[in-house]
């Protein structure tokens, strides 16, 4: 561990120290201590995919009816950033427990019943169903956090949503058996499989009118292992002519390696997806670069590939609105996660996928890496600007980066150490190290009153600093919000200032 994270670390642990101490004591600390233990067990079964799924019902959830009262906003902020030290801290129960807590205030009249439903995780047995198999199916149901008795219902049920929304499979159980993170309750669902048809289905845990999202479960006709493999001896033929086929080629082979009937709960990029749609993609791809045509030039809509940069390859998530296709040159928006984040955050959390809506109102093109692998190096950048350049034309007058936390920091340095490549750049809840010294992409800094990750004060100081040295920032102050959800209210108001400017 550097020094510097484990500065972090510490800072962190003090802060969740003083957050608790604020918070509402329970009946006795043996009662607290209990709890603890119990959400510390139930870390260790905890997956990426079960942190995933309760923090975007909560992105969803706050900005399908964002509130307005000052206080109920800046409680959801200051909930928000502990379930961030929590999750840093390694404590995925509490961290889920949080965000569960904090979506169910924002519907009280459903809150019990949420708040409940969204304490059970699920697992499939096969991961992924092959119809042509008829091995046993069983779904494997367990508590992520435990309860209050009073939250109790006697009868839960499992039940999955096809692409239409309507219901394509119901099983109930009794919850009441599992009692402790370790209970676990298996569902025969051998019979029920048979009548379900190739695709993605959503998996609810329901009760009454209340019904959870919780993720996914792919049916495929075909094993994808099998696909996979047929796939791999038909790129291994593939010699690309060209630096951009190659470009192409590292793109299609890394997108046919998410196909797989065992997905990793630790990769958005597989479980997030739906695979048979993907291995439909992955297929007609491949008949294009066997015609040594490029399948990416002009695709519009939202797709995730890597980009080959040197010897490494970095995960890259890429939205293009409609007008991509008509090949009018495009602004260029790089949008860098921050920590604890991946390639996929700003397409699919930071308010609900906001920043797609904005990519279709403006005619924008966003480009979101690995923000941990593309760093803020200025060929780094240039290898981006030139995969993207085979597929869609930009105008490079226009090309912006905007980063929150870790990312804002990345951004930071990118508009220093690539100035001239950068029209301009924003930093949200991070980023205020801007140094004294010219040059500098016009940076505007978005600083959140309540931030616990990064306060505020750090980054007023940064920023004036920079002001003083006449560089071009601006800080602006969010008022009532913390450190994550600031980046979906912030998003709209950041992109107009991006978009006001353009370099000469």
């Amino acid at each position: 561990m550097t020094l510097r994270r484990l500065v972090v670390m510490l800072a962190i642990a003090w802060s969740v120290q003083i957050a608790a101490a604020d918070e509402p004591r329970g009946n006795t600390s043996r009662e607290n201590a209990s709890s603890r233990e119990a959400e510390s067990k139930a870390s260790a079964t905890i997956t990426r995919a079960d942190l995933a799924a309760a923090y975007l019902r909560l992105e969803r959830a706050y900005f399908a009816q964002p509130p307005t009262e000052p206080s109920q906003i800046a409680a959801a902020n200051q909930a928000f950033d502990r379930a961030t030290q929590a999750f840093f801290l390694g404590d995925n129960a509490r961290a889920i427990r949080t965000i569960n807590e904090i979506t169910a205030s924002l519907a009280p009249e459903a809150q019990t019943a949420l708040t409940t439903l969204a304490a059970f995780k699920v697992t499939f047995d096969p991961p992924v169903l092959v119809l042509d198999d008829h091995a046993s199916v069983r779904a494997n149901v367990r508590r992520i956090y435990e309860t209050a008795p009073s939250a109790e219902i006697a009868s839960l049920a499992l039940r999955l949503r096809d692409s239409g929304g309507g219901v394509a499979l119901e099983q109930t159980f009794d919850p009441r058996a599992l009692d402790t993170n370790t209970a676990e309750s298996n569902i025969d669902l051998s019979g029920a499989a048979e009548r379900l048809a190739a695709g993605s289905y959503a998996v609810e845990i329901a009760a009454g009118g209340a019904a959870v999202n919780i993720g996914r479960w792919a049916v495929v006709a075909r094993s994808l292992d099998l696909v996979h493999d047929d796939y791999e001896v038909q790129l291994a033929t593939i010699t690309p002519s060209t630096p951009q086929l190659a470009q192409a080629l590292a793109a299609c082979k890394a997108r046919n390696n998410l196909l797989s009937d065992h997905p990793s709960d630790a990769s958005s990029a597989q479980f997030l997806f739906d695979p048979t749609a993907l291995a439909k993609q992955v297929g007609a791809e491949i008949e294009s670069l066997l015609a040594e045509r490029d399948p990416y030039v002009g695709r519009t809509g939202d797709y995730w590939r890597v980009l080959a940069a040197g010897e490494k390859e970095i995960p890259l998530r890429v939205y293009a609105p409609l007008i991509a296709a008509e090949k009018s040159p495009l602004p260029l928006l790089i949008a860098l996660h921050g920590a604890g984040a991946d390639e996929n955050m700003f397409l699919e959390g930071y308010g609900a996928g906001r920043i797609k809506r904005l990519a279709d109102e403006h005619g924008l093109l966003i480009a979101s890496p690995s923000t941990n692998s593309f760093g803020a190096k200025p060929e780094v950048l240039d290898a981006l600007l030139e995969a993207l350049a085979y597929n869609y034309e930009l105008d490079r007058s226009r090309v912006f980066c905007l980063g929150h936390s870790m990312g804002a920091g990345a951004s930071a340095r990118l508009a220093k150490n690539a100035a001239e490549r950068l029209a301009a750049a924003c930093c949200i809840a991070g980023g205020g190290n801007l140094g004294t010294e010219k040059p500098l992409a016009p940076t505007l800094v978005l600083a959140a009153e309540l931030d616990a990750i990064v306060p505020r004060a750090g980054l007023e100081r940064g920023v004036q600093k920079a002001i003083d040295a006449g560089l071009p920032v601006e800080l602006r102050l969010k008022q009532h919000y913390g450190h994550t959800l600031v980046v979906g209210m912030a998003l709209g108001e950041a992109v107009e200032w991006l978009l006001g400017h353009r370099r000469s």
